[in-house]
């Protein structure tokens, strides 16, 4: 099922992007601190903003010609697959019940 995580993959993820995002706001903090002048440590931000904001213009211009569509199945739902017995011809075979 689309979104259906495990709560330890969820959670890694969370501790990975908390990292990373960490990771990156100390570097910049670090950078405009030792800096002479804010304009080598505002480059980095304005950059990448720029980047987000245009991936987030694109994104919702798809949105208004191909909407985003899930297909949603409850954890109770009970799936029902319908296998079917061949023979080597291709001829559905009925299996016996026991008996």
């Amino acid at each position: 099922m689309p979104g259906k995580h495990a709560i330890a993959q969820s959670s890694l993820a969370a501790i990975g992007i908390f990292v990373v995002g960490g990771t990156i706001a100390g570097g910049l903090e670090l950078a405009s601190l030792r800096a002479a002048s804010l304009a080598p440590t505002l480059t980095i931000p304005i950059a990448f903003g720029t980047v987000v904001a245009i991936l987030r213009r694109q994104r919702r211009r798809r949105w208004e010609q191909v909407p985003l569509v899930f297909d949603d199945e409850l954890p109770s739902d009970v799936l029902r697959f319908r296998l079917e017995y061949r023979d080597h011809e291709g001829q559905e075979v009925r299996r016996r019940k026991p008996s």
